[in-house]
């Protein structure tokens, strides 16, 4: 009976006399696991990230979200406006009255055809985002002649541009397969080439994804209105121009940038590994891989940070900007489908985009992976972390329920939580950085529990 699991499961352990080790311990679930019935745990790596966020993971059973929410706020106080407001647009529906906020900036590289001269939109298609709610059996699609945002029945087939009257398949980009293919002249020629013989690439704004608060709390425009897609206006040029400006005059917020080169590795170069070559695509230094807006962004959100005085709660910032990073960097694309902000991690390799997006890092109600939601979501874990549970689904004693559940869409499934655990997490927990050959303790764990890298 599957169900019994969970009445032993926090009840018959009894390890409160143990010493367990992890000499891998990665992301720490070992030790963490073990800390809450009540063993004493040590846990050790060589990789400082790793290191990093298990110690947070054990910090955080004794953590007072009060002091946490203290912190977040005085950062808060301090830049919040004004991170937001490099990530403002004309309302839509109400321009001369009132801003948008911008969820998203899309951009698109561009090459010279190396035959006849003319600029090259790396587009693979036309696609911004599918559309939602009513909209939802439809696209949003930039027009390649008159760069507006239009919603297209069929993203596959010919379509025709609801505002100039072109005729297109959005399918049908330039770029694709390594190569772009001119739209004017018809040549085609491998993109990394010519990156390196133009020395590196330009970028173009091109779409943005807003939400209007404003127009949301008036309740008078639809769902699709409040937070939607559309072209780029010169207010949205400027404005990028004005933080790129206010970035090159900041010369005390360099210490916070990634200024060092990218070194030649498995990830970062073409290998067995993986077959995407960073350096092939023009990026040079770890900052290449963010825009100036962001740079003055990220910049001016971790000089806050550092400024918090008390060490445990920085650090709980500093692990919240670092996860936020994942998806605050133009090293991401958008998924179209599913209308967010993938992250730089989706693969095990650097994949330079053709179209990066730039997404609001600070973040407004709505978005994806924003440093507000990042800071939520580490906030939620340090409350378990002081009273764990387990939460397991429970599924009707029915003849349409399997034995063993595979799938969590079946109707009426409920979530049952058990009671705490004893011992919060991480008590009488050390981690450390360092290489496994220098635990030189004889006789000093009953259990190694680990999960060793592998090559």
């Amino acid at each position: 009976d599957p169900a019994s699991l969970w009445d032993i499961y926090p009840k018959d352990v009894r390890v409160q006399d143990k010493k367990v080790l992890d000499p891998f311990m990665g992301g720490g679930t070992s030790i963490i696991e073990a800390s809450r019935f009540g063993a004493e745990c040590v846990g050790r790596d060589l990789n400082p990230v790793a290191w990093f966020v298990t110690k947070k993971q054990v910090d955080s059973g004794s953590t007072s979200v009060k002091f946490l929410e203290e912190a977040f706020e005085t950062v808060k106080e301090q830049v919040a406006e004004q991170l937001r407001s490099y990530y403002k647009t004309p309302c839509p529906h109400h321009p001369e009255e009132h801003n948008a906020d911008v969820m998203n900036y899309f951009w698109v590289k561009q090459l010279e055809c190396v035959s006849c001269g003319d600029t090259v939109d790396l587009f693979d298609d036309y696609r911004v985002a599918k559309g939602r709610y009513e909209n939802d059996d439809k696209y949003n699609c930039v027009c390649p002649e008159c760069e507006n945002v239009v919603l297209i029945d069929g993203w596959q087939s010919e379509s025709t541009c609801g505002e100039c009257g072109f005729e297109f398949i959005p399918k049908e980009g330039v770029a694709g397969y390594g190569s772009y293919t001119c739209r004017s002249c018809g040549q085609k020629y491998s993109i990394t080439d010519a990156i390196q013989e133009q020395d590196g690439f330009d970028l173009k704004l091109y779409a943005l994804e807003y939400y209007c608060s404003i127009c949301d709390e008036r309740h008078d425009m639809g769902r699709a209105d409040v937070k939607g897609y559309r072209q780029i206006l010169d207010a949205d040029r400027q404005l990028f121009q004005k933080a790129k400006e206010e970035w090159e005059s900041q010369e005390d917020l360099l210490e916070y940038i990634p200024s060092e080169e990218i070194e030649r590795g498995a990830i970062t170069a073409s290998s067995s590994v993986s077959g995407n070559d960073v350096f092939e695509h023009g990026y040079t230094h770890w900052k290449d891989m963010f825009n100036e807006r962001q740079l003055l962004t990220h910049s001016t959100l971790l000089r806050a940070i550092d400024e918090i005085e008390d060490q445990n709660p920085r650090e709980f910032l500093l692990l919240a900007f670092s996860d936020s990073l994942r998806r605050n960097t133009m090293m991401i694309n958008y998924s179209q489908v599913g209308n967010q902000v993938d992250h730089v991690f989706k693969q095990n390799s650097f994949n330079p985009p053709q179209r990066p997006c730039e997404s609001n890092m600070w973040g407004v109600k709505y978005g994806t992976g924003t440093f507000k939601s990042t800071w939520d979501k580490v906030v939620r874990g340090v409350e378990w972390a002081n009273a764990p549970t387990e939460r397991y689904i429970e599924y009707p004693d029915t003849e349409e329920y399997p034995d063993i559940p595979t799938s969590t869409d079946l109707d009426s499934p409920e979530t049952v939580e058990t009671e705490q655990f004893s011992y919060p997490s991480g008590q009488n927990t050390s981690v450390s950085i360092g290489d496994i050959r220098d635990i030189d303790e004889e006789n000093e764990y009953d259990a190694i529990i680990t999960d060793p890298p592998y090559y």
